[in-house]
This record gives C-alpha cells, sequence and structure tokens, in this order.
C-alpha cells in the first residue's frame, strides 16, 4: 500500500497545522460541496467535513480507501469513492464505487461540487491543471512540488522567460494563483526530496480538451517563430490547420515572433485560430 503511494509520487501529510491551513484557504461555507481527490488517511478528510455541506472524497488505493471509510463513519455528509478521480484523459467525468452505501457505481462530474482540495500526487500534478482548467468549479486548494509551483506562477510579466512551460501559460489563463504558504518535506511521510507549496486557484476561464492539446502542441516547438510553428503543426500529424496559413491566423506583423513573447490570452487565442473557431 505504501509502496504504490510512493510510485504514484504521493507522501501522507502529516501536520495538522499544515492541514489547517488548507482548508482554512479553502474558505469553505457550510452549504457548499468539496471534492477532495486523494483521501489518503483523511488528515483533510475530517477538516473538510466539519466545514464543508458535503464532502466527496476519492482514494485510488482500495486499502485506503477502506481505512478512511472506517475512520471517517462518524460524518453523515462524506461521500467516499474509490477510483482515479481525474477521469480519462480528455474528460472531466469519473467514474467511481463504494460511494453509497450499497457499494454501487457513481459518476462525479465537475459540475457536483464547489470547491477542490489535494494533496496532488507529484506524477500527476500536471494532469490535474489540465483536469482543473476543464472543469466548472469556484475554487481550489492544491498541494504540488515547489518546482512545479514555481511553473504554474510564472505570469505574463515572466513571458520572455526561457522556463515558461504550457501548463504554466495554461494555469495563468485559467486560474487567478496566490501562494498560501511553503511547506517542509517534514511536513510529509515518507518525507519526499523536495519542498512543496500550497497554491490557491480560482477559476477565471474554462478550457477545453481541443484548446489545451492544441496549447501543448504549439509549445513542442516552442524555439521557433510562430510561421513555422503554424507550418509544423498542418504538416507532423500533431495538429491540424484546418485553412490555409493566411494573415487570419497570424498577422503579418506577428509571423516572426516567438511564443515567448506572446502573453497566456495570445496564445489561447493563437490556438483557437489555428483550430479555425475565430
Amino acid at each position: 500500500m505504501q509502496r504504490k503511494r510512493q510510485k504514484l509520487g504521493q507522501h501522507f501529510l502529516i501536520s495538522g497545522r499544515v492541514a489547517e491551513s488548507i482548508v482554512t484557504a479553502a474558505r469553505i461555507g457550510s452549504t457548499e460541496t468539496v471534492f477532495e481527490l486523494g483521501t489518503g488517511r483523511g488528515i483533510l478528510t475530517e477538516l473538510l467535513c466539519r466545514r464543508a455541506g458535503k464532502v466527496i472524497s476519492v482514494e485510488a488505493d482500495e486499502r485506503l480507501a477502506e481505512e478512511a471509510k472506517e475512520l471517517c463513519s462518524k460524518f453523515g455528509n462524506l461521500q467516499l469513492f474509490c477510483c482515479d478521480g481525474l477521469g480519462d484523459d480528455g474528460g472531466n467525468d469519473c467514474r467511481c464505487k463504494g460511494g453509497d452505501k450499497d457499494g454501487s457505481n457513481a459518476t462525479i462530474t465537475s459540475s457536483d461540487y464547489d470547491v477542490f482540495v489535494s494533496n496532488l500526487p507529484y506524477s500527476e500534478s500536471r494532469r490535474a491543471v489540465e483536469h482543473l482548467a476543464r472543469a466548472d468549479f469556484s475554487r481550489c486548494v492544491i498541494t504540488v512540488q515547489r518546482e512545479f509551483a514555481d511553473k504554474l506562477l510564472q505570469g505574463d510579466e515572466d513571458k520572455r522567460a526561457t522556463s515558461r512551460r504550457a501548463v504554466g501559460v495554461i494555469a495563468q489563463y485559467c486560474f487567478k494563483i496566490s501562494v498560501v504558504m511553503n511547506v517542509s518535506a517534514s511536513s510529509f511521510s515518507p518525507p519526499p526530496k523536495v519542498d512543496s507549496t500550497i497554491l490557491v486557484m480560482t477559476k477565471l476561464n474554462r478550457l477545453d480538451t481541443e484548446q489545451i492539446r492544441m496549447i501543448n502542441c504549439i509549445f513542442s516547438y516552442r524555439r521557433k517563430m510562430l510561421a513555422t510553428i503554424l507550418r509544423r503543426i498542418g504538416g507532423d500529424g500533431r495538429g491540424s490547420v484546418p485553412r490555409a496559413y493566411d494573415e487570419n491566423i497570424i498577422p503579418a506583423g506577428q509571423r516572426t515572433a516567438r511564443i515567448d513573447n506572446l502573453s497566456s490570452s495570445d496564445i489561447v487565442s493563437l490556438a483557437d485560430r489555428i483550430l479555425g473557431r475565430v
């Protein structure tokens, strides 16, 4: 069980102080529904149940899910499922089992909750951010590797930075992001090799699967000029240009520009033009 969690890049939070900080940062209302990804040993689950109107918690490890169910059985506002929680790639619905007393399956969608809370497994952080970018909810509090947090926090004023990545553009376009606190490795068991950062992300915009794929595709050519990127996308099967290259996709004055020179909104707009949405 422990080895499986480590394989996923997950470490159990053991600091009550940090757990309280996460739940406080979520600003949960008594009538709101919280979705917790990764029940673990339930250190956050119990605090969430005390504040929220309803808590939907999912755990991929079936043995951990059963342990957490016993630990939190006193809370009538908790539904605990055993599933991945992020749904299939490209979708935001996840098929889970065990949430009801009869153990029947259920489909959870982003419209089922108001707040998302998770100590994300490091290996799933990018996938989770892309999932959240597609989802329909108010805000989330996530704990991620500190280096990954730095990528998400890199705003448009840093657009010339060579370390900018597609996931950062997606995050900056979709969320208002702020740091709650940095967390030392000793707050987890087993302790990871790096420190973590807790982020609050409030939803601003949504992207769909095609837009996210196109942004990732564009960034696979991030050292190229925009005109070159467009030709590559149209010719290698990684994406599709629905009409001939013209100034409707890349204005003449931007053909020699590079991705690092564009804001997050500009990059999303470029993706939409390539997809033929503008």
